[in-house]
């Protein structure tokens, strides 16, 4: 097969995608109670799953995917450590030389491409004023259309044309998300607002390929734009109840499941009846009231999704029953089954028979005629006179006989001389339809016992009467079990492991009980895709132990003792620190930047004041010592060369081609390649992108890549009139390497980029008017982008 060339590949790739398209004060999850309102909230939560599930967005689009080895596609080897960098200068040390260079170097790592206007305002403000003003909050921009707050329709009653609809629906609806995200990143002036959301974006990363539900994905998005400069413990305890996390996480799967006792009892309908550990013993009980019957029965985990495995050794054995199940007699006491663990047996042992059974009854004031007493029944298939019974001298006649499990039914005979011995002579049976009669809905009145698990079982009547009240129920049976599994079983570890892991304090600092635990706390929410609600069967309101404190916590709780844990401010100043500074944190640095955080109880623009007012972070040494990555090498160009009008091809939605380009730097927005997010550093540039991030700069400066146009076409000469004395060719390469890179480069390639410009002209003779000084700008401007200082930041 012919091996296609990057250009041809990309090509292809362009001309697909430009093809046109067929309150930081948020209110609680809303408790669920109202069974009516609980079920049509389930209904809808199923249907976003069941959309979710069929329908995941398509992934970025890598168009030389079948030629890159893995590590291209966010499948990444082992990350190289980045070199320690040993610095003096300190987060408390304040003697920092603001001069251009600084100030570019500060609103470079800030903010997606200074201006030349830029620059000099925060040169000119001092470094104080500057951070101040960085620090600001921002306005809330419009949203991207007036679709967020619509519902996913009812999926089920969807017809394939619908589908096919919605389908192009979200498609559309997701692509205005990412062009708004650019939009609000390349119109930000002197504010790190939308840095920070995308570093928080990084953080909490959750993927729009999963997540295929726009409003879902616009209002996290919104979440991490509202939160960026606030209260981290606010902002994770936000972002844990958050739909797209919820989704994306699966905490709306996260359940207690509660145990349940299901079978004969209530004709197997339902979850059955819940066990509670009312005692707090480990021992969980259920009480009801039952007819005598023999009754099977097992124990369920919140339906029959999850039920147990009886061992056979306490089974009861019914060729017919699968899987096997348990069984107690209920006759005529109460019954409280031996307490036993999920899916084991009780140490008191099962017998599954012979038994005997003691048949007593009270024949006072029966003129027997001196006849005999027996008992028969379905024990001998009525047959003949049955077992006799012999006198106890005060009126009862007593016998026994060994039996298997079972059901019986019997009646009590008296025969004799007075009928020839044939036949039952007298009967004593219960009256009909009372409570002593076994089978109330037939036509015989009979007693009846259930014989299972037991040694001997006595039954006392009294001839033709009924011993039993007039209840609807005779007795009670108490089911126990020991060891639950329930809360368990239901447990989705995925977002609280992330908490702790990613979220929040790192590996090494929590236990996989904590990871339990946390769990627990934080089950029973569900979500719409819009709404997040907590239904209270679904929560475990057991006590837990969490990092060694133990209650009866809620998700807000973890969160609160998280946060009371001193790693918590480290986890935190490291991430900030490695996004701002330098990959490789220095420990001394962290240690004042927790420090700080600690001390303005989690607000976030302490510490961020205080990093970006210090010496450290103006080092010489850090200067250009990180790789900017796929988002920013796309924005910097556009702001930096004063590209503010943006025009999409017909049909297209706007930013359509950065967006495309994103993804070929491996930064899609919306699409981090996991929970973990963008691994990053020198993730960011290798033989596959670097040859991409030229041609997108070259592209920057034609207008077009290849014969497509990129939607905008700068004018260079305007751009350089925008620095003073552009007349002055010496003056002008000098001011654009200090506007483009963060280092301080050779004067070996200041030469090559002055020769560039001149290409053979005297200095002096250099001018904006000359003809050729267009061709000769975007040449030196495309050489200046295409060099490695441009890559630093």
């Amino acid at each position: 097969m012919l091996k296609k060339s990057k250009p041809t590949l990309l090509l292809l790739y362009i001309s697909l995608i430009l093809t046109p398209l067929t309150a930081k004060d948020h209110p609680a999850p809303q408790i669920l109670k109202d069974s009516k309102e609980k079920d049509i909230i389930l209904k809808r939560s199923e249907s976003l799953n069941k959309y979710l599930r069929q329908h995941p967005s398509p992934p970025p689009k890598y168009p030389v995917i079948n030629n890159l080895p893995k590590e291209f596609i966010q499948v990444f080897p082992e990350q190289i450590p980045a070199p320690d960098i040993e610095v003096e200068s300190t987060i408390t040390s304040r003697d920092v030389d603001f001069d251009l260079r600084a100030a570019a170097h500060l609103l470079r790592r800030t903010t997606f491409g200074p201006i030349w206007e830029g620059i000099n305002w925060a040169h000119d403000e001092g470094l104080d004023a500057t951070v101040d003003a960085l620090l600001e909050e921002q306005p809330v921009p419009d949203p991207p259309g007036d679709w967020i707050d619509d519902p996913l329709p009812p999926y089920d009653s969807l017809t394939p044309e619908q589908l096919d609809s919605l389908n192009n629906a979200y498609r559309e609806q997701r692509a205005e998300t990412r062009s708004w995200i650019i939009d609000n990143m390349l119109e930000e002036e002197a504010s790190i607002h939308e840095t920070m959301t995308l570093f928080w974006h990084d953080h909490f990363a959750t993927s729009a390929q999963k997540v295929n539900f726009p409003p879902a994905m616009y209002h996290h998005y919104a979440l991490l734009r509202e939160y960026a400069l606030g209260n981290i413990k606010d902002f994770v305890k936000a972002m844990a109840v958050d739909p797209a996390m919820l989704k994306w996480l699966d905490n709306d799967k996260n359940r207690y499941r509660h145990l349940y006792v299901t079978g004969d009892s209530d004709e197997w309908s339902g979850y059955g009846r819940k066990l509670t550990d009312e005692d707090e013993d480990g021992v969980y009980t259920k009480t009801i009231g039952l007819n005598p019957g023999l009754y099977r029965y097992f124990y369920t985990c919140g339906g029959f999704s999850i039920y147990e495995d009886v061992p056979d050794e306490c089974a009861y054995i019914d060729p017919y029953d699968h899987p096997p199940l348990r069984a107690f007699g209920m006759n005529n006491e109460d019954v409280i089954l031996d307490p036993h663990p999920w899916g084991g047996c009780s140490e008191e042992g099962y017998n599954h028979g012979p038994m005997v059974v003691n048949f007593n009854v009270d024949m006072t004031g029966v003129d027997l005629q001196g006849g005999a007493v027996h008992v028969t029944g379905t024990m001998d298939d009525w047959s003949g006179f049955g077992l006799t019974l012999m006198p106890d001298g005060d009126g009862t006649y007593s016998g026994s006989m060994e039996l298997e499990p079972g059901v019986y039914e019997y009646l009590y005979t008296v025969t004799g001389e007075f009928d020839d011995w044939s036949g039952w002579g007298m009967v004593g049976n219960p009256p009909l339809g009372s409570n002593c009669d076994w089978n109330p809905d037939d036509q015989w009145a009979n007693f009846g016992f259930a014989l299972i698990n037991t040694d001997t079982l006595t039954m006392n009547n009294v001839w033709a009467e009924c011993l039993a009240d007039d209840s609807d129920y005779m007795h009670h049976v108490t089911f126990q079990v020991a060891e639950n599994p329930c809360p368990l079983a239901g447990i989705n570890e995925n977002f609280s492991r992330e908490l702790l892991e990613l979220f929040t304090i790192g590996v090494g600092n929590y236990s996989q009980e904590d990871v339990i635990e946390a769990a627990r706390a934080y089950t029973g929410y569900t979500t719409d895709g819009l709404e997040t609600f907590f239904i209270e069967n679904r929560h475990d309101f057991g006590s837990k132990t969490f990092m060694g404190q133990t209650g009866y916590w809620f998700g807000d709780d973890i969160v609160d003792i998280i946060f009371e844990q001193e790693e918590t401010a480290r986890f935190f100043a490291r991430k900030i620190y490695q996004w701002f500074v330098y990959y490789n944190p220095d420990e001394e640095a962290i240690e004042e930047m927790a420090s700080i955080l600690r001390e303005n109880n989690y607000e976030v623009k302490p510490m961020l004041e205080a990093l970006f007012k210090s010496e450290l972070f103006f080092d010489e040494n850090f200067r250009g010592a990180k790789y900017g990555g796929g988002i920013v090498h796309v924005l910097s160009p556009i702001r930096q060369m004063y590209i503010t009008d943006i025009v999409p091809p017909e049909g297209q939605t706007r930013n359509r081609v950065l967006l495309m380009f994103q993804e070929l730097f491996g930064q899609a927005i919306l699409y981090p390649p996991d929970v973990s997010g963008w691994l990053g550093y020198r993730n960011w540039i290798n033989t596959y992108t670097l040859p991409y991030r030229k041609l997108f700069t070259n592209a920057v400066i034609d207008g077009y890549v290849y014969d497509f146009p990129m939607g905008f076409q700068p004018d260079v000469l305007e751009f350089a009139s925008h620095f003073p004395n552009p007349n002055d060719a010496e003056q002008l390469i000098d001011n654009m390497i200090l506007y483009f890179y963060d280092i301080q480069t050779t004067e070996h390639t200041r030469q090559l980029l002055l020769d560039q410009l001149l290409q053979g002209l005297d200095p002096y003779n250099w001018s904006l008017t000359i003809p050729e000084a267009e061709d000769r700008l975007k040449g030196t401007i495309k050489l200046l982008m295409r060099y490695p200082d441009f890559q630093l930041k």
